[in-house]
């Protein structure tokens, strides 16, 4: 063989190399940075793959999750982001894996979790305490509504407000989750919003569906839930949604007003938020932060989360750790008034 023919294959050779090597590190740890890819740290964090963990596939955490990475944490970030679900398990357990995990003090294992979390955490029914975990970012925010049946005597939210101040024991209100959760807290901040005389029948559901079909049944006479997941009985007539809980109108139903135009000072919103563990240090989370409030800023995200219910709204690590602690310090106010905890 020739020189020429010698240093060609040579060439070759060491081209296939590099390639091979750049398709094992997953585009990252040491490659050269993606197009448009966030910048690392000066430290060179990221230096490693991320990973978000989730609940088993099924639920909607791990739905948007997933739609979050495939849509925007995979083209922005330096490093392969992947997902890693639970075999089994919900929102909490997921959460616990992740903050008693020795290996999130490196800032390259994040999970994502809801309210409902939060309050579990409010009133020891979770398997870590809050201050276990870290805000990073707010993805998403989904308002609460209230229905009643299509036939129902109460017509507007003036109607039902007006038999609350008569005797709101009477009204039954069925909710999805626990005493102490976080939609019978919203269900509390309602009675006391509209001035209610006395306090509501709560009727607790292990799920929204259920709650709707007690409501069908003549079970409540108010269900309470995520107001997207009400839309679809309503626009089969069998339910009418008196009002939603958001800042704002809903895309689902803009016909249907909001407690706060209807003027009750009263907002409540699910959020949906990604956290870490406590002693990942604070540089490392505010870059993980601009990866995922940029990433809910890709079109193609923000999309998927409207099409799974959610609205797109992003805050910092900063701001989502104050609204995590607004809503831990709710749950363990109400948990202490119903007797769940001790004082």
């Amino acid at each position: 063989m020739g020189v020429r023919s010698t240093t060609r294959c040579l060439l070759a050779a060491t081209a296939l190399v590099a390639l091979t090597a750049g398709c094992a590190n997953g585009g990252g740890g040491g490659g050269a940075p993606k197009a448009g890819a966030l910048p690392a740290n000066p430290d060179g964090y990221p230096d490693s793959e991320i990973t978000l963990r989730l609940p088993a596939p099924g639920s909607q955490t791990e739905a948007l999750g997933r739609s979050l990475v495939e849509n925007g944490m995979s083209e922005l970030s330096p490093v392969q982001v992947r997902v890693d679900p639970l075999p089994n398990g919900g929102t909490d357990d997921s959460a616990s894996s992740v903050v008693h995990d020795p290996r999130v003090r490196d800032g390259h294992l994040v999970t994502m979790i809801t309210n409902s979390t939060v309050a579990s955490t409010a009133i020891g029914a979770a398997p870590f305490a809050f201050d276990d975990m870290q805000g990073v970012a707010r993805l998403a925010s989904q308002p609460l509504g209230f229905a009643v049946r299509a036939d129902s005597p109460w017509q507007t939210l003036d109607d039902l407000v007006q038999a609350a101040r008569q005797d709101a024991t009477k009204i039954r209100v069925g909710l999805s989750g626990t005493a102490g959760g976080f939609i019978h807290i919203a269900a509390i901040q309602l009675n006391k919003a509209i001035g209610a005389d006395g306090d509501f029948a709560i009727v607790p559901h292990k799920t929204s569906g259920e709650s709707t079909l007690t409501l069908l049944g003549g079970g409540v006479e108010i269900a309470i839930g995520i107001a997207s997941g009400l839309t679809q009985q309503a626009e089969a007539g069998k339910i009418r949604i008196l009002a939603t809980m958001g800042a704002e109108r809903t895309a689902d139903a803009p016909d249907v007003p909001t407690l706060k135009e209807s003027g009750y000072d009263l907002v409540v919103e699910n959020q949906m938020q990604v956290v870490t563990g406590r002693d990942v240090p604070a540089d490392k989370v505010a870059w993980l932060s601009k990866l995922v409030t940029e990433s809910v800023g890709v079109k193609a995200a923000q999309d998927a989360m409207v099409k799974l219910g959610w609205t797109p709204a992003p805050l910092d690590a900063a701001a989502t750790q104050e609204a995590m602690r607004t809503a831990f310090d709710d749950a363990r106010d109400l948990g202490e008034q119903l007797g769940l905890i001790s004082k």
